[in-house]
């Protein structure tokens, strides 16, 4: 098991962005991601946006609920990461307790992984493995503001 440290850097611009530091034994990870907590944010996602994300950007979907969320790929253009997360019983940490790789752009199919969370990530496909993350690793959560 991997522990990562994610400290979330906000920025109160057009979109709230989080700065996602991710430590454990084998590199620190910042990564950049756009917070979607309305419902309004949440349905559009990454929807609409035609190139790859710069290295390390994604999206945070904080949701109003722990459950077995579904997502698709409607109006999606590039593939992605979808990293599912869940609180554990010591502050600021969650698990990693499933992921789709590499989700392909424009699928209808409602996916989810049978397991309750309370968090999802977004990231370009691939990212999940070029970062060698692991179901069942430990991330600390920290929110930092970005100006």
């Amino acid at each position: 098991m991997n522990l990562f440290l994610i400290a979330l850097c906000v920025s109160m611009f057009i979109f709230i962005f989080v700065c996602v530091c991710l430590l454990y034994t084998k590199k620190k990870i910042t990564v950049y991601a756009t917070i979607a907590k309305t419902n309004k944010e949440m349905k559009k996602g990454l929807m609409f946006i035609k190139h790859r994300l710069p290295k390390n950007h994604g999206m945070l979907f904080m949701m109003p609920s722990r459950n077995n969320h579904l997502f698709w790929m409607k109006n999606t253009f590039i593939p992605l990461d979808i990293i599912f997360i869940d609180k554990t019983s010591i502050k600021n940490n969650f698990t990693i307790v499933g992921v789709h790789k590499n989700r392909q752009p424009h699928d209808k199919n409602l996916k989810g992984i049978d397991k309750k969370s309370d968090s999802v990530l977004e990231m370009n496909g691939g990212w999940f493995d070029s970062n060698d993350m692991r179901i069942g690793d430990i991330i600390d959560m920290r929110y930092k503001m970005v100006l």
